[in-house]
């Protein structure tokens, strides 16, 4: 149904604009053309901040530099093709991939996993034991690890929420109804990414202080090791709902309860790997739950589960080509799918997502395991 609204009043989107200066007539301007919508998303995720805690700005050295979130020297180059990898293909409302292989894109070292959220002098002496030492999963290195990704998840959600704000004609030549519900949308989203920041913000006050304080007794960690690189290199963070038997760890969009929070590295050191997951001990209630239903499985079954949960969680997603384009194509299809449901905005979690689906498209071998949970 098409709103009633007079011509000088408000206009029923809540841009505060009067309707005469908004949505009257929008129907009849020629639509957005796709290059201002990308133009749109890259001017938004283009921003130049510093990310560290307000006291150490004063040291900052001006020049924003391209941060790696998933190492290139370390990381990338172990498994990159011709200095290549496959990158996920991500846009406004979620992934953009449809159901096939062309949906990854290459895209060169350089440019991989890079976000513009640190200046060149911290970027270089906050994260220099990770990005040059030898991993030996110290609560330092740890740590450092979840900084980075806790920084990365700020820093996409404050684009986020500038591109939403700067992306309220994109409904223009629709018809009224279509209108409506692209507003309702960009609305809902709105509010979900607004919350989400103030979520991570105060999750991230945590880190500032561990990182300010240099004392990680507050960080919980869990390592797995493996025999070689991952094929699939990650960064990122996410509030777990349900652990890897299907049992439900927390309920997300409690009134006044900041949600429980995990972040997870995929990494390669010297000629092995691991993947590393760290939180705060205020997350513990959901993250240990999590973290005992990945412990309790066996080191066969345990690099799938990691396979999926990365696939389901992480848009900061980077694959070996030569890793990738040897899988069955049912296989790839599966992961693919993955990333569809997980990019979708309408549909609903599901409790068994995590468990065994049969998929076996990695061969890592598991070499250890260690933690500080006791």
């Amino acid at each position: 149904m098409s709103p009633k609204v007079g011509r000088n009043a408000p206009c029923w989107c809540g841009s505060g604009k009067k309707y005469k200066r908004c949505h009257l007539g929008r129907n009849l301007e020629d639509p957005v053309p796709l290059s201002e919508v990308d133009k749109k998303f890259r001017e938004a995720f283009s921003q130049r901040m510093c990310l560290v805690p307000n006291v150490m700005k004063n040291q900052c050295s001006g020049q924003i530099v391209k941060a790696h979130t998933v190492s290139r020297a370390a990381c990338l180059s172990k498994i990159a093709r011709y200095g290549h990898v496959y990158q996920i293909k991500v846009g406004l409302f979620g992934s953009d991939l449809p159901d096939g292989p062309a949906a990854y894109d290459l895209v060169g070292m350089n440019q991989a996993s890079t976000f513009s959220g640190f200046c060149s002098h911290h970027d270089g002496t906050i994260f220099r034991i990770i990005d040059t030492e030898e991993f030996k999963a110290t609560a330092e290195q740890c740590f450092l690890l979840a900084y980075r990704a806790v920084s990365y998840e700020v820093f996409t959600k404050i684009s986020a929420m500038d591109l939403l704000s700067s992306s309220g004609d994109l409904d223009s030549g629709r018809e009224v109804s279509e209108q409506v519900r692209i507003q309702n949308l960009f609305s809902w989203m709105q509010s979900g990414t607004s919350q989400g920041l103030t979520d991570i913000n105060s999750h991230k006050a945590k880190f500032d202080e561990m990182l300010l304080e240099k004392d990680f007794a507050a960080l919980r960690y869990y390592v797995i090791n493996l025999q070689t690189p991952p094929d699939i290199m990650c960064a990122s963070g996410y509030f777990p709902i349900y652990d890897f038997s299907g049992q439900q760890v927390q309920e997300l969009g409690v009134p006044d309860k900041v949600p429980d929070v995990i972040f997870f590295s995929s990494i390669a050191s010297e000629s092995k790997g691991a993947v590393v997951f760290s939180w705060h001990k205020d997350s513990d209630k959901a993250c240990m739950p999590f973290i005992s239903s990945l412990d309790h499985l066996t080191d066969g079954e345990l690099p799938h589960a990691l396979v999926r949960w990365f696939f389901d969680t992480s848009e900061n997603l980077y694959l070996s080509p030569d890793w990738f384009e040897s899988l069955r194509e049912p296989d790839q299809q599966s992961l693919i799918r993955r990333i569809n449901v997980a990019g979708d905005p309408f549909k609903p979690f599901d409790s068994k997502s995590l468990l065994d689906d049969g998929v076996r498209a990695v061969k890592w071998a598991v070499t250890g395991r260690q933690s500080n949970l006791g």
